[in-house]
C-alpha cells in the first residue's frame, strides 16, 4: 500500500454536511432490522442446547434438563437426549422422547426479568427448528408473557394441559400458534412474532405437542436453535462461544463435577478440597463460585467416594471416613459451610456440590 501524505487527507473542516452520516443512520448500518449484530441478540440461554450440566436422561415434568430448559409434560416422564450433528447448522439439539403415554409434552425456558424487561412495548420474534420422529403431530409453540412479580413465576406455569391451548397460571398469558408438519423426520424452521405488553416482567418460550392423542405415544420431538430476539424478523441463529454459553448457564446452575458427569457420581475429579485439622474437622469453610449467581442458590453436597448426600464429606484415609456438612451461608458468589468431626487429622478432605438459582 503506497504511503499517503498528510496533505492528501481530507480534514474535518473541509467536509460538507452532505458528507456526514448521522449517528442514528450509522448505527443502523450495523443492524439486521432492529437486532444488533454485535452479539447477545438471543435473549434465551443455551438455545442451541450445547450445555448439559445435569447430564440426566429422565425428564420429569417441571424439572430442569439441558441447562435453562424445563420439561413440560402432561403426566408421565419423558426421556431426554442431547443429540449432535443431526443436520448441517445444527451441532446440538434436544430430543424429548415420549413413551407409551398419550400426553402433551415439550420444553419451556423462562427469561430473567433483567434480560427482557427492556422489550416492553416492542415486537419480539421467536424462531427455532423442529423435527418429529416417527409421525406428524401438530406442534404448538409460543411466547408466554408474565405480568406477575418479576422473577417469581408460578411453576408449573402450565396449570392445565387438558385445554387447547393449555391454560397458563394466573399472571401469565400465552401467545401461540400451531404447525402441522407434512412429513415425519424432516426439519422445519418456524417463527412467531408478538408485541410485548407494557406490564411484562418476564418472558418464556414453550414448544410442545398440541394434543394428548395416542398418536404422540412412542414419538420423539427434536428441537434446535431456539432464538428469542427483538424485532419482527427472525435473524440467523446466534452461535456464541461454548465457554460464553457455559458461563451464562452457570448464573443459574453450577456444579463441581466435569461437564458431562451426572451429579452424585462417585469421582474425586473436580471435587472441592480442604485439610482435616487436629480435631478431625475439615478446613473447608469457603467455596467460591465461578460466576455471580442470579440469587443465593440452593446447595446440595455429594460425597466424592460414593455419591451419597447424607455424609457428603470424606477424607483420603484408608479406609475412607465420612462426615456430615452444614451450610451456613450460600451467597451469590461464595458458599460458607462447616462440618462435623470424624475425619483423620492431617488428611485431605473432599466434597462435590451443586448450586441452583433457577427461576
Amino acid at each position: 500500500m503506497p504511503d499517503i501524505s498528510i496533505s492528501q487527507l481530507t480534514t474535518k473542516n473541509s467536509l460538507s454536511a452532505a458528507n456526514y452520516l448521522p449517528i442514528s443512520d450509522a448505527l443502523e448500518t450495523f443492524k439486521l432490522g432492529t437486532n444488533s449484530l454485535f452479539g447477545y441478540r438471543n435473549r434465551l440461554i443455551n438455545g442451541g442446547f450445547s450445555i448439559n450440566q445435569r447430564a440426566t436422561s429422565t425428564g420429569a415434568t417441571n424439572t430442569y434438563t439441558l441447562d435453562r430448559w424445563i420439561c413440560a409434560n402432561q403426566s408421565a416422564n419423558t426421556t431426554i437426549t442431547q443429540q449432535t450433528d443431526q443436520a448441517n447448522g445444527i451441532p446440538f439439539n434436544i430430543r424429548v422422547g415420549n413413551g407409551a403415554t398419550a400426553q402433551k409434552f415439550g420444553v419451556i425456558q423462562y427469561v430473567e426479568s433483567a434480560n427482557c424487561r427492556d422489550l416492553r412495548g416492542k415486537q419480539v420474534t421467536l424462531s427455532f427448528s423442529v423435527r418429529f420422529n416417527g409421525g406428524t403431530p401438530t406442534i404448538r409453540y409460543g411466547i408466554i408473557e408474565w405480568t406477575g412479580t418479576a422473577d417469581t413465576i408460578t411453576t408449573p406455569i402450565i396449570s392445565n394441559y387438558g385445554t387447547t391451548p393449555p391454560t397458563i397460571a394466573t399472571g401469565g398469558t400465552l401467545n401461540s400458534t400451531i404447525f402441522n408438519p407434512t412429513a415425519a423426520d424432516t426439519w422445519y424452521n418456524l417463527t412467531l412474532t408478538y408485541t410485548a405488553g407494557s406490564s411484562m416482567n418476564n418472558l418464556a418460550v414453550v414448544i410442545m405437542t398440541n394434543s394428548s392423542s395416542s398418536f404422540n405415544s412412542n414419538r420423539n420431538l427434536d428441537i434446535a436453535n431456539v432464538q428469542l430476539e427483538e424485532g419482527s424478523t427472525a435473524t440467523p441463529f446466534e452461535f456464541r462461544p461454548i465457554s460464553t454459553e457455559l458461563s451464562l448457564c452457570q448464573r443459574y446452575y453450577y456444579k463441581t463435577y466435569n461437564l458431562n458427569v451426572v451429579p452424585g457420581t462417585a469421582t474425586f475429579v473436580g471435587a472441592a478440597m480442604g485439610v482435616v485439622n487436629s480435631g478431625g474437622y475439615p478446613l473447608m469453610s469457603g467455596l467460591t463460585l465461578k460466576t455471580t449467581m442470579r440469587s443465593s442458590p440452593n446447595v446440595v453436597f455429594y460425597n466424592p467416594n460414593d455419591g451419597q448426600t447424607a455424609l457428603p464429606i470424606c477424607d483420603d484415609a484408608s479406609p475412607v471416613n465420612n462426615t456430615s456438612t452444614y451450610l451456613t451461608t450460600a451467597g451469590q458468589d461464595r458458599i460458607i459451610m462447616y462440618t462435623n468431626s470424624g475425619l483423620s487429622p492431617g488428611n485431605g478432605c473432599y466434597t462435590h456440590f451443586t448450586a441452583s438459582a433457577e427461576l
